[in-house]
């Protein structure tokens, strides 16, 4: 039995597996590689599951190893010519299922996302430690957005366009804290490299 993390969310796909993955991280860096490698499954089109957890737990709750051809397409797959190919399945939204199932998903993830949005435009006492100065940023978005233009020359982005605002503060201050650029990704040795730059 392999582990990553103790996250019921990050269960493989087939209900006989044990194997668990650690769903802070990118699902084509964890699930599907052992998918693929442990189960010769493979999930296609996965840029259009918005919720990849939710996604496997519904696929789950239907499969084994034993019913994988009900459910999944069978593709066999000659990995050298003249070898005996080998089955694969494929799981994507030509089937009927699979496709109310990413659509059902997106609609929610979508709801999710403009309620949360909603609630932050209403939202007068959001608070957040600004990712420059020690001040203590307490107000709407729109507060905030103007402490970090106006004090730092950083934006943020229109606040009426922003969601998720605080984890996406502490995202910005996790990659500074790593000496991350915000615009390339690029890290440096330290951070008084990168304001340099």
């Amino acid at each position: 039995m392999s582990t990553l993390a103790p996250n019921l969310d990050g269960l493989c796909l087939l209900g006989d597996c044990h194997f668990i993955w650690d769903t802070s991280r990118k699902a084509k860096d964890t699930i599907l590689p052992h998918l693929l490698s442990e189960h010769k499954v493979v999930i296609a089109s996965m840029d259009t599951v918005y919720n990849v957890p939710k996604y496997l737990r519904y696929w789950r709750n239907k499969v084994s190893s034993a019913n994988l051809v009900e459910h999944f397409h069978g593709i066999n797959v000659h990995k050298e010519e003249g070898d005996t190919p080998e089955l694969y399945y494929m799981l994507n939204d030509t089937s009927e299922e699979d496709k109310v199932l990413r659509y059902r998903i997106y609609r929610e993830t979508l709801e999710s996302v403009l309620k949360q949005q909603q609630e932050e435009r209403e939202c007068k006492e959001m608070s957040i430690l600004c990712l420059f100065c020690p001040d203590k940023l307490i107000g709407s978005r729109f507060t905030i957005s103007e402490h970090l233009y106006n004090e730092h020359s950083f934006t943020l982005g229109h606040p009426d366009n922003l969601v998720y605002t605080a984890q996406f503060i502490e995202s910005l201050r996790s990659k500074m804290a790593r000496a991350e650029c915000l615009y390339c990704d690029k890290t440096f040795r330290d951070y008084k490299t990168l304001r340099n730059i």
